[in-house]
């Protein structure tokens, strides 16, 4: 079976429906228009995503239900619906306290809430559909500087094996240095999620490109973000919204030492 998020091809008048946890995602074509609807009152508990092309029904249109539609001289059959990381940075909190020796390094990991992304056109098409409807937070000092960003409730995970990957998260590889001489309480920091490329590896499941941090006295941090480390593997499934410029991005994370 081909992967969900690859292309397919909608006749005149034919819809497709994408079943990714509470969010059912509806697609339709028409000679001189593409209709989009969005039902996020699906009572399902797994994650799975399915495809039905084609659909045998349209939604009725009512009450909870998003509607969008896009006008053309003429539309082409051509429709992709894939996965992309978040359209800003994404605020972390740990549920439980998560402390850092003195001069130590560990590596966790965290999960990270997907979007899709419908294309069509050749891409003159681009509609994004958030699969979990996070909250807004601002990160900074103040409202001067800082920016605002999503909030994500997240455990942080030491060991790999335990992972339970989703196809509606990405999972984000974390480096930890504690370059002080005190112990560092992560309480919350931030993750660059639209200068990460999204990865998909051979099993199927979805990452981020890999973020390593160094915390350094003072209460600034360094990070860099890391190239995938098998790259035979993973591939990009969809590339980083905005351009890195350089290796490393200087970001202060909010942190407390103590």
């Amino acid at each position: 079976m081909s992967p969900w998020w690859t292309s397919i091809e909608l006749g005149e008048e034919q819809a497709a429906l994408w079943r990714a946890g509470s969010v059912d995602l509806w697609i339709r074509r028409d000679a001189h228009e593409w209709r989009i609807a969005v039902d996020r009152s699906a009572a399902r508990e797994d994650e799975e995503v399915q495809v039905l092309h084609p659909a045998d029904r349209w939604p009725e249109e009512g009450a909870g239900i998003e509607v969008v539609r896009f006008g053309s001289d003429r539309t082409s059959p051509a429709l992709r619906v894939v996965p992309v990381l978040a359209p800003r940075p994404v605020v972390c909190r740990p549920e439980q306290p998560f402390r850092l020796l003195p001069q130590t390094e560990v590596t966790a990991f965290v999960g990270c809430p997907l979007w899709l992304r419908v294309i069509a056109e050749g891409g003159a098409l681009e509609f994004e559909v958030d699969l979990h409807r996070p909250s807004g937070t601002w990160f900074g000092p103040d409202t001067q500087s800082g920016e605002l960003c999503f909030a994500n409730r997240t455990r942080l995970h030491l060991r790999r094996e335990r992972l339970k990957h989703s196809p509606l998260r990405a999972t984000t590889r974390l480096l930890l240095h504690n370059r002080t001489d005190q112990v560092l309480t992560l309480s919350q920091f931030k993750l660059p999620a639209p200068s990460l490329d999204l990865l998909v590896d051979s099993d199927g499941s979805f990452w981020s490109q890999a973020i390593e941090v160094g915390f350094e006295r003072g209460g600034s941090a360094e990070i860099e973000v890391l190239p995938s480390r098998d790259p035979r593997r993973v591939q990009v499934l969809s590339p980083a919204r905005l351009p890195r410029g350089h290796g490393r991005l200087i970001s202060a994370l909010s942190h407390v030492l103590g």
